[in-house]
């Protein structure tokens, strides 16, 4: 063990002087390194907070999303985009919307005729196929109508997607830049800390001689 006197001229001692130095960097690189850790682990838990949050906030986009969808599909039925099946969809569907309207107006043309002793006569037959005509053609267009909103619910629900999509990307690019960031910072100051250990050896060993080359004053009284 180094004495009292040895540690304290350790400037004129190479080995302790590298010994001093080495300690240090080894405190400091352990200190370094145990905060690197919890840097590591506070930002993996940031990530986990980030795509917990953004998990639940894409549950109801994605139920809204897959009732949109239907709307759109309901539309390319419709317009016969989904070829004889989606037209045989669309018309089930547009029936489903009138047929009570057609019920309605054909059990009236029924009753007027057995009021005014018509029967199943041509008119009345007439007034049916009227009553069927009128409801068809205004409902299909009540029908269309009733599936425009559908255009704007998918963008809107897409769009949210997307957005969800695009926060998520940028926070963890953020959290992976800051922890990056961090950590390069954490091995510049471990690799500093190395690196005084030779400098400080070096600067230990030069002092014994630039000790010894040192000219020596001395004093002599001087008469008048």
């Amino acid at each position: 063990m180094a004495s009292f006197f040895d540690t304290l001229f350790a400037p004129f001692n190479p080995a302790i002087g590298a010994d001093a130095a080495a300690q240090a960097a080894q405190a400091q690189t352990a200190g370094i390194t145990q905060g690197m850790g919890a840097l590591t682990d506070t930002y993996g838990q940031g990530r986990g907070a980030l795509q917990s949050n953004f998990m639940q906030g894409l549950q109801p986009f994605l139920q809204n999303v897959g009732t949109a969808n239907r709307g759109m599909s309901a539309i390319a039925d419709a317009m016969g985009l989904n070829g004889p099946k989606g037209t045989q969809n669309a018309y089930a569907s547009f029936l489903g919307t009138v047929e009570p309207a057609i019920q309605f107006g054909s059990q009236n043309a029924l009753r007027n005729a057995a009021a005014t002793g018509g029967g199943m006569s041509g008119s009345t037959l007439k007034a049916l196929n009227d009553v069927a005509q009128n409801q068809a053609m205004s409902g299909w267009q009540n029908y269309v109508q009733g599936l425009s909103p559908f255009y704007n619910y998918s963008t809107a629900n897409t769009q949210g997607v997307g957005n969800l999509y695009s926060g998520l990307g940028s926070a963890l690019n953020q959290n992976y830049m800051g922890l990056g960031n961090n950590l390069a910072s954490g091995w510049g100051a471990i690799g500093a800390a190395n690196a005084n250990v030779p400098l400080a050896a070096a600067q230990a060993q030069q002092a014994p001689a630039w000790a010894a080359s040192a000219p020596r004053r001395c004093s002599s009284a001087t008469s008048g």
